[in-house]
This record gives structure tokens, sequence and C-alpha cells, in this order.
């Protein structure tokens, strides 16, 4: 069987009324007579499609031209300045009649919008509703909300938004715990805090380039970090900087401080020009301290006297520091060879450093030993003779003679002469003589042999006249000279 096509037939209609008012309900009635393949209708209104209205009756439709919104669009910032004007809009869908769109901010409702409706593409009426506020200094956030409604809502449709509301914070104050005296190597306390400004603010502190670890403690309106450093001679004059930034911000807040130290010498560095020197002639001592602040006093000091008649000077070192310079000048002696002159470095903080300097005073023998001018010796013993010498550069070496006759080297080492078995023949005058790369020195002495006495020689009988003076003598030899008492026997038979 075959399709059969079929034109439809449109009878329109109203219903009836005498009058109608602005804002009635008006039924329009449109119907259509048989077709095939069923129609679609739509509505038109000044040439205008208002309402699509597809039916799926067999014979004629009713359409109902009043439509509420069926959402509403809000369009504006999601954060905005503290202080400035922000405009938000809102947008209907299609309704008819037109909706009323009413906002408000924080719960409260806010009449200072603006509305305007136009046609929408498809039919119905399309409001626009633009708001201006100017955001409270004491805002941290808007709650914006648009309503959109008219006569055939059941209820409104609502667009809301959060808006963040953002602030500059205050510049950061910086500031360093320097009471007092600060000395390098103490532990020093700083502090950045910084006032306002919303959302929470980010906090860096800076040492020069680098960026120190930070502990922050915040409440509603004040942020503070805290950090400490053990400061060094380094340090002084270092710029402690504090970056404060949020969102409101172009760029970081920033405040700084600027360090102030004290620190002691920790070093001293001496020298000694010429490095050898002959006897008397001058030689120079010098020494340099590291930096310091406040500057450093040097003193000279040896063998535990101090030294004076030192020259010196002082010019900038690194860290803001005093440089002091010293020198001495001496004419040593051969016995000063080997000295030692101790540079001390002191600016009052409790801390000396010091540099020790050793002279070189070139020189030929010095005797340091030697035996007596007299040397007694038992007859019959055994004895050592020692007698040593120091010379600049070494070696010594030692020549013995007796009575200007040069000892065979059996029982002489080096300085010393060792005789044996003492008898009178080894009484003499005895000469050691240290020879050196740079000259010679000799030494004189006697060895006195002693020796008992013996050969005592007395009268055994001496006749004299009664009344008469007798004269007795006795005669003995020995080393020492021997001394002799006489006694006196009672018995007078011989």
């Amino acid at each position: 069987m075959k399709g059969c096509l079929l034109q439809p037939t449109i009878d329109a209609g109203t219903e009836r009324r005498s009058r109608s008012n602005t804002g009635d309900r008006v039924n329009l009635t449109c119907s259509v007579g048989a077709a095939n393949p069923r129609p679609r209708l739509s509505w038109y209104r000044n040439g205008l499609r208002i309402s699509p209205s597809p039916t799926d009756a067999a014979e004629g439709a009713e359409s109902n031209t009043s439509d509420p919104p069926s959402n509403v669009t809000m369009t504006g910032p999601e954060v905005v300045g503290s202080g400035s004007s922000v405009t938000f809009t809102c947008n209907t869908s299609p309704a008819n009649p037109a909706a009323n769109v009413t906002w408000t901010i924080h719960g409260s409702l806010n009449k200072k919008s603006k509305a305007n409706v136009t046609r929408g593409p498809e039919g119905g009426w399309v409001t626009t509703s633009t708001l201006t506020y100017r955001v409270a200094r004491s805002s941290n956030e808007l709650v914006v909300r648009c309503m959109a409604r008219n006569g055939a809502s059941a209820s409104p449709v609502i667009a809301s938004r959060s808006v963040q509301v953002i602030k500059t914070p205050k510049p950061p104050v910086v500031e360093a715990d320097m009471k007092g005296t600060v000395v390098a190597g103490t532990v020093l306390d700083l502090t950045c805090t910084t006032h306002g400004g919303h959302p929470p603010r980010q906090v860096k502190m800076f040492k020069g380039d680098e960026q120190m670890e930070i502990e922050i403690e915040e409440d509603e309106n004040v942020t503070v970090a805290h950090t400490a450093i053990t400061v060094e001679p380094a340090d002084n004059r270092a710029k402690i900087l504090c970056e404060v930034q949020n969102p409101a911000a172009r760029e970081p807040l920033t405040g700084h401080t600027t360090l102030s130290l004290f620190f002691p010498a920790w070093e001293v560095k001496g020298w000694v020009n010429p490095r050898s020197v002959e006897v008397k002639e001058e030689v120079t001592l010098g020494c340099e301290t590291s930096p310091s602040i406040p500057p450093s006093t040097v003193t000279w000091h040896s063998g535990g006297a101090t030294l004076e008649g030192a020259t010196t000077k002082q010019y900038p070192g690194k860290y803001g520091g005093t440089v002091t310079s010293s020198e001495l000048r001496v004419r040593p002696l051969a016995d000063d060879n080997g000295r030692v002159f101790s540079c001390n470095a002191n600016n009052g903080l409790g801390v000396t450093v010091s540099a020790d300097l050793v002279i070189d005073v070139l020189h030929g023998p010095r005797w340091v030993e030697v035996p007596s001018s007299v040397l007694d010796v038992k007859e019959g013993r055994d004895i050592i003779i020692t007698a040593i010498a120091m010379a600049n550069p070494p070696p010594v070496r030692y020549n013995w003679r007796r009575d200007d006759v040069d000892l065979l080297s059996t029982g002489i080492s080096g300085g010393e002469l060792r005789l044996y078995s003492i008898s009178r023949s080894h009484a003499a005058n005895y000469t050691v003589t240290a020879t050196s790369a740079r000259g010679s020195e000799s030494y004189t002495f006697y060895i006195n042999v002693l020796f008992g006495p013996e050969n005592v020689t007395a009268p055994e009988r001496v006749a004299v006249n009664t009344g008469s003076a007798a004269t007795l003598t006795c005669f003995a030899t020995g080393n020492p000279t021997p001394n002799i008492t006489w006694t006196r026997r009672s018995d007078n038979s011989r």
C-alpha cells in the first residue's frame, strides 16, 4: 500500500476576552488539520520565534507562552584588591516574561544593580544585570549571589561566586639582637615582622645571597619569621634581607638590617729579615695580624721579658677590620743564636694569638762548658775532662795540648780528654782549642796532682843546756803543702 502526503490546514484562535492587561496570561490555540507526515508547531510574535512547541497530537496543539528562566550565569573576577571597585554580570537564559534579577553580597540584598532585557535568539527574553561594588578594606572574601525568576518560576535560579579579596602587607621590619657587643662566634637571633596583607604572606630571609631557614609564627594580622645564626668575621657588614610577598604585591616588599660585629685576630704571621746574620749585624723581626675589630695591639717578648722599641702600622683589612703590622730591630750576639722572639696580638676580646720567631746568628766556636782553670786530681785516679763549644754553622773540631805539645789521639774523643792513673808527671798546663768554619777558640787550664805527705824528717835528739832555748825542725813534702803539728811527750827517759 502506498502512502499519501496531505497538506495541513491551520485554524488559529485566541481565548475570548474583551481586554487583556499587561502581565495577564493569555492562551493561544493553533489547530492543525489532518496531515501526513505529522506537523511540528512553532510560535512567533512580531516575526520572532518565541517558543517552539512540538506536539505529538494528531489534531491540534496548545502552547503556553509563560516560561521561567532555566539558568543564570555570572561573570566577574575571582580575585579583587582591597578597596577596589569590581563589576559582576549575570545573564539569564531566555524566559517569558523577562526574568527579574536580584543580588546579595554576604547574604544582604544589594539594590544598586542595573538590568537590560533583550530578545533571545530563539524567542523569549534575556535579562542582563550588572552590579558594581566597592570592596571594603576589612573584607577578606566576597560571597556574591544573583537570583533570577519570573511569574512562571516555582523557585529562582541562582548563580554564586566566592571572590578572594587580596591586600598588600606592610613592608617588613628586620631586627637583630645586637644589644651590647656582638662578638664573632656567638649566636645571633634575627626576626622579620610584617603586618596586614591577605592572603597569608610568604616570607623569606637572606644573608647576602644565601637564603636562611626560618620558623614562622602567624596570627590574624601579624607574621613573624625567626632564625638564628652563629656569626663569623665574614658576617660583619653583612646585609640581612627579609622578603615578603603575596598576590596583592606586584613586587616583593623588603626590609633589611646590617650586622655590626667585633672579632679578634685569628692568626699572626711573622718573618725574619735577613734569615741569617753575623754577630751584631742588624736583623728585622716582623709580624702582621689578620684583621680585627677593634684593632689589635702587638707586643714583643723574649725570655719572659717584654721588649720595647718596635714600630707599628695599621691599615684596613677584610670584613671591615684593621690589620696591625709591627717590626722590631735587634743586633744579636753569638749567645742570641736560636733565641726565640714572640709577637703577641690582642684586641681586648679575650683572645691572644702569637707567632714565634727564631734568629740565626752566624758565629765561631763559643764555649758552653769548660773545666775549672785549676783542676785538682788525686794521684792514682782516672779523670775525664770535658770541654764543649758551640758554633754556627757546625761542626766543631777539638785539639788538646799539654805545655804546647799536641796530645796523641789516644784518650781523646771530641771534646773529652781521658787521663788514667794520674801521676805527678800529669801536672801541667793543658789547652783545648775548638775550631769551626768561622774560626777557633782556645781555653787553658792547669791539672794540679794531689798527693799525701812524704819525706818527713826531724831530729831525734837535741842537746841543750838547762834554761837555754832549743830549736827543732821538721820537714815534709806533699801537695797540697802538709800541715805539721808538734806533740810533747811527758816521758823524760829519752
